[in-house]
């Protein structure tokens, strides 16, 4: 991939990082509504020829039920 997409991968994964660590410290004060931000991993690989392979930035599944209360494009759950 591009040197700025693996860049832009590896930011990511940061930023996805402390935005758990802030939650943890959020969730210290035991508020109504605890905030959790799963795990993120920075992949990559290489093809038989040696070629490095496209990034790819996956979250852990995590077991039990998973509720999503809100999302960048406005939603926002009544749980």
């Amino acid at each position: 991939p591009p040197v700025e997409e693996e860049e832009a991968f590896r930011l990511d994964v940061k930023m996805l990082g402390v935005a758990r660590d802030v939650a943890k410290g959020y969730n210290r004060y035991n508020p109504p509504k605890r905030v959790v931000f799963v795990e993120a991993f920075l992949l990559s690989g290489v093809d038989q020829s040696g070629k490095k392979q496209t990034f790819a930035v996956e979250e852990m599944m995590t077991e039990g039920k998973f509720v999503k209360f809100n999302n960048n494009a406005g939603f926002v759950s009544n749980e």
